[in-house]
């Protein structure tokens, strides 16, 4: 298992100033500019902060890397497909700094649209009324429509149905969160995408994670409160592994069919992983 620690490939485009794209792109014993990464994922509609680390740029690749540009990061490994794994806007760069005899310039990237934000800076909407037995899923369609927010609506545990009526607030987010609630689905960013979605019932079929695959160490259990029980597991890095990805876990402490909440893909130079937190 360990020769697959160095059997990866990286792919990180930048969307330049100009719109032109520029690839940087490291291999397996190829003397390309090193990209380190950390890309976390969540439950939750709050952006995903990346963070990145890049080696040895020459000055004129670092002026393409600027504040709002668009990245793309696709991972995978040597005979494998490449998955896109993140994909963002520029927040902050940092000026390049010296790392012993090498030149080291970070930057931090926000998943997706933050159409929140935008929202919050326009003029203030007008609350949304819905008539009586409305149902949650035509209200959040028609909220999202109204605040010009691109909304996937893929399976509510509930569909919730409104007998009295409904009458939204005026911040579009809050609405889309409180009907989520009530339709007992987690809302959240996937990939970029902002989503609402029963992650518990996913018919995919399922990422087998075991020690022939790629699991590192034995998964530890986590318990916050009687309703919060969930493992950690840390494995070979899995490009195709997000919140709500299926897994079908096998070790010595724990087996069974599982659904990742959150966790992070993670290269820092040496190992190329992933840590997830399922349940």
């Amino acid at each position: 298992m360990e020769q697959f620690y160095h059997n990866y490939r990286i792919f990180l485009r930048v969307k330049n100033p100009a719109g032109n794209w520029i690839e940087f792109q490291q291999e397996q014993s190829v003397d390309y500019t090193e990209t380190r990464f950390r890309v976390p994922f969540s439950d939750t509609p709050e952006r995903n902060i990346a963070e990145f680390q890049l080696f040895n740029l020459s000055e004129s690749s670092i002026q393409h890397i600027q504040k709002g540009c668009e990245a793309v990061l696709r991972v995978g490994y040597k005979e494998a497909t490449c998955v896109e794994i993140f994909r963002g806007e520029i927040l902050n760069v940092d000026p390049k700094a010296e790392n012993g005899s090498d030149v080291v310039l970070r930057f931090t990237a926000a998943e997706g649209i933050d159409y929140f934000e935008k929202k919050e800076k326009s003029e203030k909407r007008e609350g949304m009324t819905f008539g009586v037995n409305s149902s949650a899923s035509t209200a959040l369609r028609e909220i999202a429509a109204n605040a010009g927010i691109d909304l996937q609506i893929k399976t509510l545990k509930t569909d919730y149905v409104f007998r009295s009526g409904y009458t939204t607030s005026s911040d579009p987010r809050r609405s889309i969160e409180d009907i989520a609630k009530l339709c007992e689905t987690p809302f959240y960013y996937d990939r970029g995408k902002l989503v609402v979605h029963d992650i518990k019932s996913s018919q995919n079929a399922s990422i087998v994670i075991n020690r022939d695959t790629g699991l590192i160490s034995q998964p530890s259990y986590k318990e916050t409160n009687e309703e919060q029980r969930s493992w950690s597991v840390e494995t070979l890095l899995l490009n195709n592994c997000f919140t709500g990805s299926k897994i079908e876990l096998r070790s010595n402490n724990v087996s069974g069919t599982f659904f990742v909440k959150s966790g992070e893909h993670n290269y820092d130079g040496s190992r190329f992983i992933s840590r997830l937190e399922v349940y």
